[in-house]
Parts: C-alpha cells; sequence; structure tokens
C-alpha cells in the first residue's frame, strides 16, 4: 500500500490524526554556492576544508565541501517552509540519526523528500516519526533514521474524533 502526496490533499493544516503511515511530500531543490558553504562554516564549523579553498584542495575530498550541520541545515530550511507549517506541531522532539555516504560540493543540487514512517498515538496528540530522504544531482542518497515530532489531534469541535478517544 502506498501513501499519500501531501501536496495533493487539499488540506492548509494536518493534524496528527490526519496522517497516515507512508504519506509523503517532496519538499524542493536547494543548491549550495561556494561562497554559501563558507559562510555557514566560518561561522558555525570551521575547519579548513569547509573555509578555506587552497587547504580544501589539499585536503582527501580535493575542494570545498558542506559541512554534515550545514548539509542537516538545507534540509530543514527545506522542510520548515513546506511540510512543518503545514502541521499542528507541538514540538520537534529529535533525530535518531544521520548518514552522509558523500560530501555536498558547491553547485550540487540537494532535492528533499519527507515520508511518515510511524504514528504513536498518546492523549491529545500523537509522536510522528518521518525519515527524510535527500538525494544529490551527484547521484548520492542520505536518508536519516526516524525523527520524532509531536502533533496535535484535531480538536472534536472540528467534526473529527479523536485518536486518543
Amino acid at each position: 500500500m502506498t501513501g499519500r502526496d501531501l501536496e495533493e490533499v487539499c488540506q492548509p493544516i494536518f493534524y496528527a490524526d490526519d496522517l497516515r503511515v507512508r504519506d509523503w511530500m517532496t519538499l524542493g531543490d536547494v543548491a549550495p554556492t561556494e561562497a554559501e558553504i563558507i559562510e555557514f562554516a566560518q561561522r558555525y564549523d570551521p575547519l579548513p576544508l569547509h573555509v578555506d579553498p587552497v587547504a580544501a584542495t589539499a585536503s582527501p575530498y580535493g575542494g570545498i565541501i558542506a559541512s554534515a550541520m550545514h548539509t542537516m541545515s538545507l534540509y530543514a530550511s527545506l522542510a520548515s517552509t513546506r511540510f512543518i507549517p503545514r502541521l499542528a506541531l507541538v514540538a520537534g522532539k529529535g533525530i535518531e540519526s544521520a548518514r552522509f555516504p558523500t560530501p555536498v560540493r558547491p553547485g550540487d543540487v540537494l532535492s528533499a523528500r519527507i515520508e511518515v514512517v510511524e504514528l504513536r498515538p498518546r492523549e491529545g496528540r500523537s509522536d510522528v516519526l518521518s525519515r527524510a530522504t535527500m538525494t544529490s544531482s551527484a547521484g548520492w542518497s542520505s536518508t536519516s533514521s526516524p525523527s520524532r515530532s509531536s502533533g496535535v489531534e484535531r480538536p472534536p469541535r472540528e467534526g473529527r474524533a479523536s485518536i486518543a478517544a
């Protein structure tokens, strides 16, 4: 059974009980420039392979690469403008793990997607576990293990029974 493309569901806000396992959304693309990679790294991860083009050329990667935190931030920039504003969300609760098999280089086009992998009902809300996937124009794919968010269930007055009932 496949999930729904949440972009095609005509609903401005998704409550936890509106979501189903395997629902998904394409979040869009982003292409970091060398200047953006260096600017981020100068502030948050000033290792030579992120901030110094000459030193980066001598590194095993042969040039400037984005830090893992920058890559995660690029994903967050897409999720926080396309998916998260459509959730009746209490709070993000964490990411269990993430893997970055290949470095992000200037000009790589990164495409992001999110998929609901589990819903854990609790009183008045549910933990929504989702999997993030980023693919690169360079041919690699990176998938995180589930991240956990706490989503609010639709209030009963809006016409749907709570799954906690």
